[in-house]
């Protein structure tokens, strides 16, 4: 999956708190923003999916390049 360079500018205590999150994870900063990035997506798109706002097909392919692994992915979440 190709990458963009995003200039982002964050509150201070959200970069404290991605920093405190990177250091439990034992990871840096950047990735520990990454990961709570695409936990905020993965919600989005599974909130678009269940009021019927888009397709799963969409979704996935939104989400990823394989809809079987989306698929995958959402079944797991329907059972958490």
């Amino acid at each position: 999956m190709k990458s963009k360079v995003v200039l982002l500018r964050i509150p201070e205590n959200l970069d404290e708190l991605a920093s405190l999150s990177a250091q439990e994870e034992h990871t840096d900063k950047a990735t520990a923003l990454r990961q709570w990035l695409h936990r905020g997506a993965a919600q989005y798109v599974l909130k678009l999916v269940s009021e019927g706002r888009i397709s799963v097909g969409r979704a996935a392919s939104c989400w990823t390049s394989r809809c079987t692994t989306f698929t995958s992915w959402l079944r797991l979440r329907a059972w958490n």
